[in-house]
């Protein structure tokens, strides 16, 4: 996942980094993210005011094989 902070300002500023989620599957259904846009990715913003801890995205993926919904919240 390829991950931006950046701000609104007219010269804007930003800072771009990556974040690897490694879903480890042992059956043979492939797990499958749910609310990507038509890129593949997850919109939203984060406020730059936000405390440390602060809730920022929930991600939400399938797994056909043995959990019928899972949930990670990225922090």
């Amino acid at each position: 996942m390829h991950l931006r902070l950046q701000n609104r300002a007219t010269n804007s500023l930003h800072n771009d980094t990556r974040l690897t989620i490694d879903l480890i599957d042992e059956n043979d259904e492939i797990p499958q993210f749910v609310g990507l846009d038509e890129n593949g990715r997850y919109p939203g913003s984060v406020a730059e005011n936000l405390p440390a801890g602060a809730e920022v995205i929930t991600v939400t993926a399938t797994d056909k094989d043995e959990f019928p919904d899972f949930k990670k919240v990225v922090t």
